[in-house]
């Protein structure tokens, strides 16, 4: 059963420029986006679609020895299991989990977290035979700070994601995978979007709240 669950994501959907284009990326770019539409919208459903897209990428990633992307699907699958559970409890009173802003003192650990973990990850990826160890580490350590503020309706989490896809474009474009590159391209309009959704949700927030 497992084998040929391996096989059927493995298989060619269909090659774009010469290039082929496996099941696994296929779902991969369509969960990815729906993910993405329905977090911008501050829907649940998200993180169902999320859980799914790690799982895909993940196993593309391990294919083209992207380790640190891979274990970071790893841990977007726990973080989205998370981020479920806090959206459906909401703030802890019956009511849906509202947008928050990142306080300064925020911004300086995100800050001193990225500083420290990307060149330990680096460094565990350069042991690893990883195939692009610094970008990779760059790429998992701000998804996962942008995962953490997105599971507790940070706005902010939508300028980290922009920094991410902006990194993960050309890193996919060099590596052959040009659909999930095509998908990230997708994510930056798609973060944009959401931050001004999110913002708006925000100051709409505020004014209720005068």
């Amino acid at each position: 059963m497992l084998e040929a669950i391996g096989s059927f994501l493995d298989a060619t959907a269909f090659s774009a420029l010469a290039t082929p284009v496996s099941n696994a990326e296929l779902i991969g770019f369509a969960t990815g986006a729906g993910c993405v539409w329905l977090a911008a919208r501050q829907n649940v459903l998200n993180f169902p679609l999320a859980l799914v897209n790690a799982a895909m990428f993940g196993l593309l990633f391990v294919d083209k020895k992207l380790y640190g992307d891979a274990a970071l699907q790893a841990m977007f699958f726990s973080l989205n299991l998370y981020g479920a559970w806090r959206w459906w409890r909401g703030d802890g009173d019956h009511h849906e989990l509202p947008v928050s802003r990142l306080s300064p003192r925020g911004w300086i650990a995100i800050a001193a977290a990225a500083i420290v973990a990307v060149p330990l990850l680096r460094g565990a990826l350069v042991a690893a035979g990883g195939a692009a160890p610094f970008w990779d580490a760059v790429i998992t350590a701000l998804s996962v700070i942008a995962q953490v503020l997105l599971n507790r309706k940070t706005l902010e989490n939508w300028a980290l994601w922009i920094a991410v896809d902006l990194v993960s474009i050309p890193l996919y474009v060099s590596k052959g995978l040009l659909l999930t590159a095509v998908l990230y391209a997708v994510f930056l309009l798609m973060c944009v979007g959401g931050w001004r959704a999110w913002r708006r949700a925000w100051r709409e927030q505020g004014l209720q709240a005068a």
